[in-house]
Parts: structure tokens; sequence; C-alpha cells
């Protein structure tokens, strides 16, 4: 059996810093159900985008 636990508290943290961090943030946050608020979200980013 495989167990999938999302990064929900994980992203929360992240959407709560960033409003404090004073550039834009760019999370890939898998199938999370958390929706930041504070910073883009993206499930997946390519290799080379990320680069």
């Amino acid at each position: 059996m495989v167990c999938s636990l999302g990064f929900d508290r994980l992203i929360a943290a992240m959407d709560a810093l960033a409003t404090e961090l004073g550039h834009p943030v760019i999370a890939q946050t898998g199938k999370s159900s958390y929706r930041p608020q504070h910073m883009e979200a993206r499930e997946r980013i390519a290799p080379e985008e990320f680069e």
C-alpha cells in the first residue's frame, strides 16, 4: 500500500511567508488541495523552466 501525503501545511506556511520575502514566489505544489493567496502555485514545473 502506498500512502500519499500532501504538503498542504508546508505550502500554507510558505504562502504566509511569501508576503515578507520582497519578491514573487512560485511554488511547485503537486496535487495540493491548498490554494495559495500570496504566491503562484503550479502542479508541475518542467526541468527546463525550473533552470
